[in-house]
């Protein structure tokens, strides 16, 4: 029986594939044309360089010679490790080896056939120096594949200025649609190779600021999403001053540490914000400290005061684009928020804070509730999430549902089921039943008000205790029917 050829469109092979493990998309390369195609991308679409030792990565970079294959690279992750060790000053300890010199220059060949990158991720160690040969590297690289690159990731510390100067010289000729900069804490090893925090030289900080924000002012025209971690005791607002316009941008995100040096001045970050005059999706948040192994250094952290004082700034502009608003509230009782003047066509709000408390939740609800009946031309506040609540009951999901009854999509984060809202109130125990069948009894009796909601998303936030448990959700889809309850947070 002569054998049988099957011409399905790509279209259909790529529907069967979806229901096929990822790996098995390989062992089918040589199927036909398309497995082939399919296999070669998912190969050699993400290429890494981080280790000069690694024989995988060195046969991939050595296969990039040749431009049929380097053209299915979109996605090119950078790692130096191989780089020298940096003192203080991010100057480089010991000089560079001939095989650390030939790697680059080697790998700069295969690089710069990479005709269909879009993508490029730098992700900087703190104990490796920015060597002028790595800067030399970076700039050619970067000067090759700007025409297609449109995302820029960045993870480095302050002391790196040979990266950002590379980067900053060659900013005229990208068009990015999105940067990526995250600022991690300036470290380095001693001569006993004991790894110390390093107070920041002003002369370094100033260049760094300089570099951070002549490649904002020179890719302003094209960006779209700017997201900013500064995890560092920096002073970002020299950046954010005197920039031009951005009336492309779309989305921001910035997270800081508390202390005053990360945002000294509110009012060069708020300037930046109201240019943007097309921003849609704004997040504004706090770094947590996780990356400090012995704690935050001197003076990392003196009040919460100063982020408070940055988000009383930010609600003073008026931001008539803006639909998604991330917030993060240190102190609820300092801020005073005022929604309609700020965004009154907000769609999405996310709330994250210290635990809310009742009363401050009450609070925080009315305003909400006041402005969205306020919203007019048919704009009305859809989605709500509050991502910690000190305690969840009943009474929660009867007085979002009251107040804002136009609701459809809904998310909470909590720490503790109550049977009231203020305080953690537990059933009585009675003869074979417990206190949680107790609680989820209570959210399933409960009589609710009607609304539009469609989704309500519930994650418990206690540490150790991840997300909410079966029988509260189901007890809640008994209650109220039409609604999906879903695990977890949001997408």
């Amino acid at each position: 029986m002569p054998a049988m050829t099957i011409n399905f469109p790509n279209e259909i092979w790529a529907e069967i594939c979806a229901y096929l493990p990822p790996d098995n998309e390989l062992s089918m390369i040589g199927l036909n044309r398309y497995f082939f195609e399919v296999a070669m991308d998912k190969i050699y679409g993400t290429v890494c360089m981080s280790d000069i030792d690694d024989r995988e990565q060195t046969k991939v970079l050595q296969q990039l010679r040749h431009p049929q294959v380097a053209s299915r690279v979109q996605h090119l992750q950078l790692c130096p490790c191989f780089l020298p060790l940096t003192d203080h000053r991010g100057k480089e300890t010991q000089s560079m080896t001939f095989k650390t010199t030939n790697f680059l220059e080697q790998s700069l060949k295969s690089l710069c056939n990479c005709a269909r990158l879009e993508k490029l991720t730098i992700q900087f160690h703190f104990f490796r120096a920015a060597t002028p040969q790595f800067h030399d590297f970076l700039h050619t690289l970067l000067s090759t594949v700007a025409p297609t690159l449109r995302s820029l990731v960045i993870t480095t510390s302050v002391v790196h200025l040979g990266l950002m100067a590379a980067v900053s010289s060659c900013a005229p000729l990208l068009s990015l649609d999105t940067l990526n900069l995250t600022i991690l804490p300036s470290y380095f090893a001693d001569s006993e190779g004991i790894v110390r925090y390093i107070e920041l030289p002003p002369d370094i900080a100033q260049c760094f600021q300089e570099h951070a924000h002549s490649l904002l002012n020179s890719i302003q025209p094209s960006l779209r999403s700017l997201y900013i971690t500064n995890h560092d005791l920096f002073d970002l607002s020299p950046v954010f001053k005197g920039l031009a316009d951005f009336l492309s941008l779309e989305t921001l995100e910035y997270q800081s540490c508390s202390s005053v040096e990360s945002l000294s001045d509110a009012t060069s970050f708020c300037d930046f914000v109201k240019t943007s005059t097309s921003l849609s999706r704004l997040s504004m948040r706090v770094s947590v400290h996780a990356l400090w192994s012995d704690g935050p250094p001197r003076h990392y952290v003196e009040s919460v005061s100063h982020f408070d004082n940055l988000i009383q700034h930010l609600f003073r502009l008026h931001l008539s684009c803006l639909r998604e608003f991330l917030i993060q509230l240190l102190q609820y009782s300092n801020i005073s928020i005022d929604l309609p003047t700020f965004s009154p066509n907000l769609r999405r709000l996310t709330v994250d804070s210290i635990p809310l408390e009742h009363y401050h939740f009450k609070q925080l609800l009315s305003d909400i509730s006041k402005f969205s009946k306020r919203q007019s031309n048919g704009r009305h506040l859809e989605h709500l999430e509050f991502l910690q609540l000190k305690y969840f009951s009943p009474e929660h999901m009867d007085m979002m549902a009251r107040s804002l009854p136009g609701l459809k999509v809904l998310g909470i984060g909590y720490e503790i089921l109550s049977l009231e809202p203020h305080r953690c109130q537990l059933p009585t125990p009675r003869p074979s039943v417990t206190y949680a069948a107790g609680l989820h009894q209570a959210f399933r009796s409960h009589v609710y008000p009607s609304s539009r909601l469609k989704e309500v998303y519930l994650q418990r936030v206690s540490i150790g205790k991840q997300g909410a448990p079966k029988e509260l959700l189901d007890s809640l889809s008994e209650a109220l029917p039409n609604v999906l309850f879903i695990q977890g947070f949001p997408p």
